[in-house]
């Protein structure tokens, strides 16, 4: 068991870390923390642990920094949930204030969103059913053929448009859509972002 004062000390050393090392996105006009307005943060909540909901609640890491940053900044939080193809639109259009939804920094995205530091790494994985599991271990082909189950509008969706432009990409909303696509054989890979 870890003693109660020693638990306070882990969690502010764990959430440091993740303050220190995914991204915040800013409009270039937040309001000034005076003014008490709240502060509207789009959310995406198809990305576990980042921001998902439990039930009617939205959870998770990004959640609860949010909530943490408008303590921080005297504003009231109002999450405002954006289907994660529209958050940059949404952002843009001053329909909310920040993104705190897992995104990822690409060289697209920054000419259209400044970023803050990030504040947690994210990469990219590949699932493969295990009859499979031998076929990818050096890599992936120059062409692939079979179908690729992708989030749409993220960096793994991205990642797949650039390198393989000519392969057919299945849509999922989120991340169990994607493995049912593996699943009932939709899809032979299922691309996504992935927080290591």
């Amino acid at each position: 068991a870890v003693h109660p004062s020693r638990r306070v000390i882990l969690l502010a050393a764990l959430w440091l870390g993740i303050a220190l090392s995914t991204t915040v996105l800013f409009a270039a006009d937040l309001p000034p923390s005076a003014t008490g307005e709240p502060l509207r943060v789009g959310v995406s909540p198809v990305f576990p642990p980042m921001v998902f909901k439990q039930g009617k609640d939205l959870v998770g890491v990004e959640v609860d920094m949010a909530r943490v940053l408008g303590s921080y900044l005297g504003r009231p939080v109002v999450f405002v949930e954006v289907p994660w193809k529209d958050q940059i639109e949404a952002l843009n259009n001053k329909r909310t204030d920040i993104i705190m939804s897992s995104m990822s920094i690409t060289e697209a995205r920054r000419f259209v969103l400044s970023f803050s530091q990030p504040y947690f790494v994210v990469g990219q994985m590949a699932l493969v059913r295990r009859e499979n599991k031998h076929k990818y271990l050096l890599g992936f082909p120059l062409n692939l053929k079979a179908p690729i189950a992708v989030i749409p509008a993220t960096t793994g969706d991205f990642l797949i448009q650039r390198d393989y432009p000519k392969t057919k990409r299945v849509n999922c909303k989120d991340g169990a859509a994607g493995v049912e696509a593996l699943v009932r054989k939709k899809a032979e890979l299922f691309f996504a972002d992935s927080t290591l």
